[in-house]
């Protein structure tokens, strides 16, 4: 390839969606893309597209620029990115990734995003439940950067693992996703949502299509449960057996997979995942308070630099 012009193949009858993911996968460290951002090294690839570790030599900053597939580049998807953009920098916060643009080079879209060093959550829990300490930290995180934005009148729409970044400092960031909340609730129900993330929807959502602040604190308590146990207390190999699990409410108690746990924390997580949304936590910052005042002796994680 060509490292003193721009590397990314422009549209041409010549050049297949394919050929330019082969042409992303293949660039090397120090190859200049656009000539604007340097590679610094591949970052991984998922079902949506190729993300690289860049560095904006304007701004002399690294982000992030993740190649979308052709599968997530119809041009339904990306009205729909746009318009998430949109949205997304109505909030700035620290406790939550900031999306910086959508940009095209040539036949490939991508998105610019800021770089956190570290991992997702989901990653984080192949290896076990998290300590207390550490746990508490990262749900405090994540109780700010979501009261953040529900106070802008905005709502998460796939928080899961997987959608929570961390470092081993303890600091965390949530992962786009945001919509307005009048705009999503009354919608019919996103099909895509319900096959990708059932374990962690909120019942209101996967019966009504109700997406509003309540149903993120009812899927934080679906992940604070598996931070704490190590498991989902859904476990259905169905969506639709999982959307039963939901509708009914009656988990395994968390102390049962894991008896060191505080009581009033077990009381805590329960409170947040129960099924009828007057019963939990009205607020994140309700939520984030009642961590607080359960430990106190858990400080705040703090700075966001890796550690």
């Amino acid at each position: 390839m060509d490292t003193t012009d721009t590397n990314i193949p422009q549209t041409s009858a010549e050049t297949s969606d394919s050929e330019v993911f082969i042409e992303v996968k293949s660039l090397e460290p120090g190859t200049f893309i656009a000539q604007r951002y340097r590679l610094v090294r591949q970052m991984g690839e998922d079902a949506s597209g190729v993300s690289l570790l860049v560095e904006d030599v304007m701004w002399g900053e690294e982000i992030i620029l993740k190649f979308l597939l052709p599968v997530a580049s119809s041009q339904s998807i990306i009205r729909g990115l746009i318009h998430e953009l949109r949205d997304a920098r109505l909030i700035a916060h620290p406790n939550i990734l900031h999306m910086h643009d959508l940009l095209l080079f040539g036949s490939a879209y991508a998105l610019s995003l800021e770089y956190f060093a570290g991992r997702s959550l989901a990653e984080d829990l192949k290896q076990g439940p998290l300590t207390i300490r550490r746990g508490m930290r990262i749900i405090r995180d994540i109780c700010r950067g979501l009261h953040h934005a529900h106070q802008l009148g905005m709502v998460h729409r796939e928080l899961t693992p997987a959608h929570i970044l961390v470092n081993y400092a303890g600091g965390a960031k949530v992962v786009r996703n945001f919509m307005a909340t009048e705009q999503v609730s009354g919608r019919p129900r996103d099909a895509d949502i319900l096959l990708r993330a059932p374990m962690y929807l909120a019942p209101e959502y996967m019966d009504q299509g109700i997406l509003e602040t309540r149903a993120n604190i009812y899927t934080l308590g679906i992940i604070m449960y598996e931070m704490f146990t190590g498991t989902p207390p859904y476990t259905h190999a169905e969506p639709v057996g999982l959307l039963l699990q939901h509708r009914e409410g009656a988990p395994t108690p968390p102390r049962a997979h894991r008896p060191e746990l505080p009581a009033d924390l077990e009381a805590l997580i329960l409170r947040a995942m129960t099924v009828d949304p007057s019963k939990r936590f009205q607020n994140m910052d309700h939520l984030r308070r009642h961590l607080v005042a359960l430990f106190p002796q858990v400080p705040a994680s703090g700075t966001f630099a890796p550690a």
